[in-house]
């Protein structure tokens, strides 16, 4: 029989003590939040604003896929591993991150961390105005670089049409004329690239985002 180490938990005085603590780091210093696991749609919005939001639980595909542009390799390359979910909240409290969770929560979570509000957690555009003004997002994204809405990574490189010639449809391809065309993350390679659905999309978010004048109610 092999013998297993006992885990070694960290020192709780390494967390932050109370929630006012855990938001001023997060308000001078990068700005970095961990969601609860069934918080994926509020980080894509997150993380489309500039927020380096993680999920708890959350992995990547990243093995290589086939040439052809195929639709599913976007959301459906991350799933939730429900065995990491306890350490990825755990290390996110040693990180200084801002821990948010939904208010029926059965998790045990170590330090500090921010409860939604009953009436909002189950409805993602309402989570994400919650957050704008717990986070004092409102009037201070300007011009934040857009992170990885699939990775939260924040390496874009970009490509040529003839580079991204194979990865994307054609149809996109004959369409997006201006160079560079397309972004490729620098974490899981999703190519991304500009399109009417994007430009509303982001257009809603950082409305809101640089709005100091709405509060949630």
């Amino acid at each position: 029989l092999t013998a297993r180490a006992a885990e070694v938990l960290p020192d709780p005085a390494l967390f932050h003590a109370t929630l006012d603590d855990s938001l001023e780091h997060f308000l001078t210093t990068e700005k970095a939040v961990t969601l609860d696991s069934t918080l994926q749609s509020v980080a894509r919005k997150l993380r489309m604003i500039g927020v380096d939001a993680v999920v708890a639980g959350e992995t990547i595909r990243t093995e290589p896929t086939a040439k052809k542009w195929r639709r599913c390799e976007r959301t459906n390359r991350v799933r939730i591993e429900a065995s990491l979910i306890a350490q990825n909240l755990r290390d996110a409290a040693l990180e200084g991150r801002v821990i948010v969770v939904l208010p029926n929560t059965r998790r045990s979570v170590a330090g500090a961390h921010y409860v939604l509000k009953e009436d909002t957690a189950a409805d993602p555009e309402r989570c994400f105005e919650e957050l704008l003004d717990v986070l004092d997002l409102r009037g201070g994204v300007a011009e934040w670089g857009s992170r990885c809405g699939i990775c939260n990574g924040d390496e874009w490189i970009p490509l040529t049409r003839e580079e991204a010639r194979g990865s994307v449809p054609d149809a996109v391809l004959d369409a997006v004329l201006d160079e560079p065309a397309f972004y490729r993350c620098g974490r899981c390679t999703q190519i991304f690239w500009p399109g009417a659905k994007y430009d509303d999309t982001m257009a809603t978010l950082r409305g809101l985002a640089l709005n100091r004048t709405h509060s949630l109610s």
